[in-house]
């Protein structure tokens, strides 16, 4: 008993001593905590080319690289299928489409092994018309009607996403509708005409992890600017 509670004294001392090191700035990588500081990305890259140059060096890197790559661009993988608007819809990468597509096919179609898909969206060839490297986060269509959709477009993947209205009936982004800026966003429909939003609306309007949590309900209108 005597050795327990000497062992939690001791504990307790060594977190308040940590604490105390720490408020007075002691912490040596306190810094890091700014994710998106010069600094800490400078490190964060510098360490990632170290790890790179040492997993590139080993034998083993290339045919378990191409192997990797073969199976992700394999055609004869199976479609993770949505039902939208009366048809079957899919988002799908392969060698042709590093970026990928958002397809369609008829549901009697899918039911082959090889149904014969539309391309609704291609990302691809978008982020090249507009000079990005864009990736397709999420789509969001309004319910039931499943006409109007919000596509999250990702520049390089990153977290944070451009969102724009899409229609599904004409297969082209709606003009002097919903747009949202670049920023890591939280987005739902109230009704057709009204988003949900949770976005940057004002600087400092994110958690410390650099996510929103304040939310504001907002109408269809060309552009909305958070900053």
């Amino acid at each position: 008993m005597k050795l327990f509670t000497v062992a939690v004294i001791l504990l307790l001392v060594a977190g308040r001593a940590g604490a105390a090191d720490k408020q007075a700035g002691e912490d040596p990588y306190l810094w890091l905590e700014d994710v998106s500081s010069p600094r800490a990305m400078d490190w964060v890259n510098a360490h990632n080319k170290t790890s790179t140059t040492l997993l590139e060096a080993d034998p083993r890197y290339q045919t378990l690289h191409s192997e990797a790559l073969e199976i992700a661009s394999a055609k004869d993988r199976i479609p993770w299928p949505s039902f939208l608007h009366g048809e079957i819809y899919n988002s799908w990468n392969d060698g042709d489409h590093l970026r990928g597509v958002w397809r369609k096919t008829r549901l009697a179609g899918y039911k082959f092994a090889d149904p014969h898909w539309k391309t609704v969206l291609d990302i691809d060839a978008l982020g090249k018309a507009e000079g990005r490297s864009w990736v397709l986060h999420s789509t969001q269509c309004f319910e039931p009607e499943d006409k109007r959709c919000l596509i999250s477009l990702s520049d390089g993947g990153e977290d944070a996403a451009e969102v724009r209205e899409f229609d599904l009936v004409t297969g082209k982004f709606v003009e002097g509708s919903f747009h949202l800026p670049r920023a890591k966003t939280d987005v739902a429909w109230e009704d057709v005409d009204h988003l949900l939003i949770s976005t940057e609306w004002a600087h400092g309007d994110l958690t410390t992890s650099g996510y929103p949590y304040i939310g504001h309900c907002q109408s269809n209108v060309a552009v909305l600017d958070p900053g």
